[in-house]
């Protein structure tokens, strides 16, 4: 027999979490395909992508109604404009990735696509945070700036970004960002965020109020300390935090019992705190700059990593000596100079 449940005891179920939930979908993981290839299936394509020839781009708009259980659309080196009024008639839509597209500032019919839950415009010329963008609740995952395409040249957040508290991703890679709102502190349900490569001088004491935050990538900017505010992120996985400049002492990182992947720079740092040490559950581990610190201390804090299975020394100045005995001592670990 079916056991139905009143509409409030659904809610209540929910809450507190008796009733499974659906997990998310990696789009990312779709197969892509071309829009030739698409149309050969039209029912079961699912992800699209499309370079900025006119013959695409044409196919597309004059066949996309048959496509309707599209959930990714990618363009590349253009097209946006020549798709803009066909693009939000596609409700199935999920993510969208514009990129390297020349934009100066987000599509406009973005913000009436309430579907969507990933934007990806990463690789274009906007220089104005999208703030509009928060009216759309399903939102989940922006992307300004990857490894693969670039950044854009957003150079500020005011407090505006708290209005997104649905967001799990954010990122920023390889935008001007040189000042952030202590409003970042409202994404109260943000999972991943990256700043690397941005240019900022200071890490405000919001980013102490993210408490959901597992991934952090501050490395490459114009950091002259390592920032307080991140140490009181104990659900924290993964920190990336190379500093350009002498980072003075060195934290402990020991409050982040759950830091699993950590990145640091040992520039003008002479000795390495012995509470390093005590992150039990730290599985890999990069240190750039490392030319005072004596490899016979890098050996003593990894023989007191137990879970440690990766050490990268980046510009180590260590002699092949040196590196041999680090590699002979800690011999459960990969070590890579």
């Amino acid at each position: 027999m079916v056991k139905l449940y009143s509409f409030t005891t659904l809610l209540v179920l929910i809450a507190c979490g008796c009733l499974a939930q659906s997990p998310k979908v990696n789009y990312n993981e779709l197969e892509v395909l071309s829009i030739e290839q698409a149309l050969e299936k039209p029912l079961q394509a699912e992800s699209i992508l499309i370079f900025s020839d006119d013959e695409s781009v044409h196919l597309f708009r004059e066949n996309y109604t048959k496509l309707t259980n599209l959930k990714v659309l990618q363009l590349i080196g253009g097209g946006v404009d020549e798709l803009k009024s066909v693009i939000p008639q596609i409700h199935s839509l999920r993510q969208i990735k514009f990129n390297r597209c020349e934009l100066s500032i987000c599509p406009e019919f973005i913000r009436s696509m309430n579907n969507l839950e990933e934007v990806d415009l990463a690789g274009n010329n906007i220089a104005e945070f999208p703030y509009e963008l928060a009216q759309l609740e399903r939102l989940s995952v922006l992307t300004f700036g990857n490894g693969l395409y670039g950044g854009n040249t957003i150079d500020q957040l005011d407090a505006r970004i708290g209005q997104f508290g649905n967001l799990l991703e954010l990122r920023l890679f390889q935008n001007p960002v040189a000042t952030i709102s202590p409003e970042i502190g409202q994404l109260k349900q943000l999972e991943y965020l990256d700043l690397n490569q941005c240019r900022l001088s200071e890490i405000n004491t919001g980013f102490s109020e993210l408490n959901s935050l597992q991934v952090l990538k501050i490395s490459h900017n114009n950091l002259k300390q390592y920032p307080q505010a991140i140490l009181k992120l104990k659900n924290l996985q993964e920190l990336q935090c190379v500093l350009t400049a002498e980072g003075g002492n060195l934290p402990s990182f020991s409050n982040l019992v759950s830091l699993r992947d950590l990145s640091i720079s040992l520039k003008g740092v002479e000795q390495i705190p012995e509470e390093l040490g005590e992150l039990s559950s730290l599985t890999k581990l990069t240190l750039t700059d490392c030319t005072e610190i004596k490899h016979k201390d890098v050996i003593a804090l990894c023989a007191d990593l137990s879970a440690l299975q990766s050490l990268y020394l980046y510009s180590s100045g260590y002699s092949d000596k040196q590196k041999q005995s680090i590699k002979a001592r800690l011999t459960n670990v990969k070590v890579v100079f």
